[in-house]
């Protein structure tokens, strides 16, 4: 299958002619695996083989990821398999995205060919509407005089509310918790990264779980997060 696919004259495809012997696969080497843990053979024998069966099946995965967004991509419009995989390629390098297996270039290649479509206009992202927030964080952020009847209280005059494009990524990070004895506590949270930042970029953390405002650092686009 993987001969006909990358021989294929100029490798203009239809992902989706491919996709049916590829999810086949999938099923197949899942099935596998059911069947290696129902097994009776020492974890000797069996764990290395599972190993194997794991790499194909997220390698297996990943091609039909990028067969089916391939074909969102060049709807209504040409380009080649192999230019679309070329471009992809490119993104990773100049980007330095942190990918490190298969299921991370997966989730990268779904996150662009959505952005993608939504720059052509047939699809639409995702989006937050809730505007509740503002009022309070307004309030918080407002300057205040420290000492009644002395200094100036800054006044609110008009908001304005437009929608701004952001990288979303998932934030695992350690905290160091307690007055007395300290103990490190696994924190969870989201990482807010300015999409129209060509200089420096906007990086905003929103801390999960934590009614508090979010935090907010300029970084160059350098930088590794």
């Amino acid at each position: 299958m993987l001969s006909r696919l990358y021989q294929s004259p100029y490798a203009e495809i239809m992902g989706s002619t491919f996709c049916g012997e590829l999810e086949a696969a999938l099923r197949s080497y899942r099935e596998a695996l059911t069947l290696a843990e129902a097994s009776h053979y020492s974890p000797m024998e069996v764990v290395p083989w599972q190993h194997g069966v794991e790499k194909e099946l997220s390698l297996v995965a990943l091609e039909l990821t990028l067969l089916r967004c391939y074909d969102r991509a060049v709807a209504n419009s040409r380009g080649s398999f192999l230019d679309f995989q070329s471009e992809v390629n490119n993104f990773v390098a100049l980007s330095q995205a942190g990918v490190s297996d298969p299921q991370g270039l997966a989730q990268l290649v779904e996150s662009l060919t959505s952005v993608v479509e939504a720059k052509r206009g047939s699809k639409s992202l995702a989006r937050i509407a809730d505007w509740s927030w503002l009022g309070p964080a307004i309030e918080l952020n407002r300057k205040k005089s420290s000492v009644r009847f002395l200094g100036i209280n800054e006044q609110l005059e008009t908001t304005e509310r437009y929608w701004q494009p952001f990288w979303i990524a998932d934030l695992t990070y350690s905290h160091s918790e307690g007055a007395v004895f300290k103990s490190g506590a696994t924190k969870h949270g989201l990482l807010l990264l300015d999409a129209t930042s060509t200089r420096q970029v906007l990086a905003s953390v929103v801390v999960g779980g934590s009614p508090s405002p979010v935090t907010s650092v300029m970084v160059c686009p350098s930088s590794k997060a």
